[in-house]
């Protein structure tokens, strides 16, 4: 049963559709998959040609379906494979609106469980960076193995504070998701411990938390960057009011108007101010019953009637805002947020909120210059070239879209704190786009190699000279970030170089061209464990780090062991040997339990591949694949 203060603040909300929406709650809901564009050489059409479901496109997601009822795609070896998410319709949604490019720097800041980080990473084909946050540690934990089981290669998993990434990242990423920790009214008819947990109480609770995290990333979108802000539940004090008081403290941020899909809805600017854990907030003007029209021009009723509604003093008071009154000039972007109720579409209920910086040519200028003192430009030529294009983007960066910023973002790309320190695999194939896709080349990389051979990373930091007109405490941090990741990566230098020649043993064995072609980056050690980490990849100095980038293997007594993750990051192109069996075959179910499989074949590593899409390694004596499928995963079918 629906809580009876959340059902009477909808029916003030809803008015009479407030009787369609709850009988929405009875109503099966709609279950749905997004495939992994990534992980066939076909892409899109090659991944879809390879479900075994009938299904029916999703609008606002070119990958998404919706599945029958009676299907149970997450029991499938394709699911295990990565050919696939389970994700609901409407949680696709914000990730559209985020629109991530390919080479962007983007941030997920709530991310667990992972499916928009691996939405995000499908829209960006492998290039870029992806830094997926998440600040519970079992949570990020599940976010970690989703990011592995779908194949992506370059996100970086992390269990931090938005705090502390703010005080890292200012001004650095190109694309910020929030898909804000909420009240989970949106989930009620998914989840009913969504139900039992919901309070008045909590509704405050979130909303407070959700000012938080949405002042720390503002602070950390680079100039013309797009922020999403979600949620999935309809408390308005998490939703417009959320947006609404962010506008009040954050005026050089605008709600952008973008076009809605079918069965979408614009917010609702009159909900502004209700606070649900306090009804005599709950007043609004002469407005239409209608929860949110989809007439564009809609007029909200706002002039003459919300200046003598009060807003929550409070969290003004709490924000040094001597404001007491609806400010209409910042309400009425709130029509340009969206809401998707679920008598209105197939999916679940789900806000969100396009941001965008205003007037910010200033802190164009502020950032580059400070990139260039801190020797942190990245180009193909750190000279006069380097200045000459840092000089055209922050003259023009007030006229250009982002699109046009994205162009040459290769040779203007810093990172506060430095990048990952290792040794650098350069780019066999310069016109392959198919994995990281960034000729970035690190400043203190003198004389960078890029005829495709591995070269390593000077280790010498930034001109001192070029560090004195910094603040005191971002030089400090520099310093820090520089040092500690330098010792990190490179802590016993022959320990890097064996990996460095393991790895390089491995691969001239066991990949194709067309692997050696999509794996480059940075080589780098935790331990027996080797990485290859973008270059766009930020310094593991001084951050909780569950997943730096793609984990390559294991060295152990003077060998090479391949990881389940790189496995589920090839083709079958990239790979010298394979073998591959039906989904449906009993050769598939013995793999996927952890039993090896009779097969005559040369000895060495084979990448075991279902339907054409990779599961995992099997190591060939001869008579017989011995199995590397990971322990924790295999399946007892006997339950």
């Amino acid at each position: 049963m629906l809580p009876s203060k959340f059902t009477n603040r909808m029916k003030f909300m809803l008015g009479q559709e407030c009787d369609a929406f709850l009988v929405s709650f009875e109503c099966v809901r709609s279950k749905a998959l997004r495939i992994n564009p990534c992980k066939l050489q076909g892409g899109r059409e090659d991944a879809y040609s390879k479900l075994p479901f009938e299904t029916k496109k999703i609008l606002w997601e070119e990958n998404g379906f919706v599945y029958k009822d009676e299907d149970e795609p997450g029991k499938h070896p394709l699911h295990m494979a990565g050919l696939y998410y389970i994700q609901e319709p409407s949680a696709m949604s914000p990730v559209a609106y985020l629109d991530p490019k390919p080479g962007q720097r983007v941030l997920d800041l709530c991310a667990a469980p992972g499916g928009k980080s691996t939405q995000i990473a499908g829209r960006m084909q492998g290039r870029g960076i992806l830094v997926s946050n998440e600040i519970n540690a079992g949570r990020a934990k599940i976010l970690s193995e989703n990011i592995e089981r779908m194949g992506i290669g370059n996100a970086m998993v992390l269990n931090e504070t938005p705090q502390n990434l703010s005080a890292r990242f200012e001004g650095w990423f190109d694309r910020i998701l929030i898909d804000a920790p909420c009240s989970g009214e949106g989930m009620f008819r998914k989840n009913e411990d969504a139900v039992t947990n919901w309070s008045p109480e909590n509704v405050r609770l979130c909303a407070d938390r959700q000012d938080e995290i949405l002042d720390n990333a503002a602070s950390m979108l680079a100039p013309s960057g797009r922020l999403v802000y979600s949620t999935c539940t309809f408390a308005p004090d998490e939703d417009e009011g959320t947006i609404y008081r962010f506008l009040l403290r954050h005026p050089e941020f605008r709600v952008v108007e973008v076009p809605l899909y079918e069965g979408m809805d614009h917010g609702n600017p009159s909900w502004a101010l209700i606070d649900t854990s306090d009804e005599s907030t709950w007043t609004k003007p002469d407005l239409q019953d209608n929860a949110a029209s989809t007439q564009d021009d809609q007029d909200y009723g706002l002039e003459g009637c919300l200046d003598e509604v009060k807003i929550n003093k409070e969290k003004l008071n709490k924000d040094n805002l001597n404001i007491e009154k609806l400010n209409k000039e910042v309400a009425d972007q709130l029509a340009n947020c969206i809401r998707l109720w679920p008598h209105h579409l197939k999916g679940e209920g789900h806000f969100l909120a396009v941001l965008e910086r205003v007037n910010e040519n200033s802190d164009v200028d502020v950032k580059i210059n400070s990139a260039k003192e801190a020797g942190e430009l990245h180009g193909n030529d750190m000279g006069q070239e380097a200045d000459e294009s840092v000089n055209d983007i922050s003259q023009e960066a007030g006229e250009q879209s982002v699109s046009d910023i994205d162009q040459k973002a290769p040779t203007i790309t810093y990172c506060p704190g430095g990048f990952q320190r290792g040794i650098r695999i350069e780019q066999r194939n310069p016109h392959d786009s198919s994995y990281l896709g960034e000729d970035i080349y690190d400043s203190d990389s003198k004389g960078a190699n890029v005829s495709g051979n591995i070269e390593k990373i000077d280790s010498d930091s930034a001109d001192k000279k070029s560090k004195k007109k910094l603040k005191a405490k971002d030089r400090r941090l520099m310093d820090k970030n520089a040092g500690r990741a330098q010792n990190k990566a490179l802590k016993g230098g022959s320990d890097l170089e064996l990996a460095k020649k393991l790895w390089e043993e491995f691969a001239g064995e066991v990949l194709s061209e067309s692997g050696m072609d999509r794996l480059y980056g940075t080589l780098f050690t935790f331990g027996e464990n080797v990485y290859l980490a973008p270059f766009l990849m930020p310094s593991t100095d001084r951050l909780k780090v569950m997943r730096p980038g793609l984990h390559l293997g294991t060295m152990k007594k003077g060998r090479f062991e391949p990881s389940h993750s790189l496995a589920l990051f090839l083709r079958k192109e990239d790979v010298k040997n394979s073998h591959d069996y039906p989904s449906d075959s009993k050769e598939i179910k013995d793999f996927t339990s952890g039993l090896s499989l009779t097969a005559s074949l040369d000895n060495g590593w084979y990448l075991i591949l279902t339907d054409g899409c990779s599961l995992g390694w099997a190591k060939s004596d001869g008579r017989r694949l011995k199995n590397h499928y990971p322990k924790g995963l295999r399946i007892n079918y006997a339950d």
